[in-house]
């Protein structure tokens, strides 16, 4: 099994002419909390969205090698009458949806 969860590899994406995330390459290792710290527009979220599968990047590839990502948006946006502890027991069934992830 391999220390190495996720790996960006030249990651872009472009919002017509805006340059939202240009050739980002890293890797997350396995034990590790990571945090994306950066200016307004710096590609922060657009980098998550694609890792999420939210976004298509226009180049470049994703690798996870893991079956659970967490993530916690800037703006949490809860349904009406739905508690927190029950939304986060959604995530993973969300996500296998989206075709990035198993729940078995």
């Amino acid at each position: 099994m391999s220390d190495i969860l996720i790996r960006s590899i030249n990651l872009s994406k472009n919002y017509g002419k805006i340059k939202a995330l240009k050739e980002a390459s890293f890797s997350i290792k396995r034990g590790t909390i990571t945090a994306f710290l950066g200016e307004n527009g710096a590609g922060k979220t657009t980098t998550i969205k694609i890792l999420l599968g939210f976004l298509k990047p226009d180049s470049g590839r994703v690798e996870i090698n893991c079956l659970k990502l967490g993530y916690v948006p800037d703006r949490p946006l809860f349904s009406p009458g739905l508690k927190e502890r029950r939304f986060w027991k959604l995530q993973p069934d969300f996500l296998e949806l989206m075709g990035r992830g198993s729940t078995t």
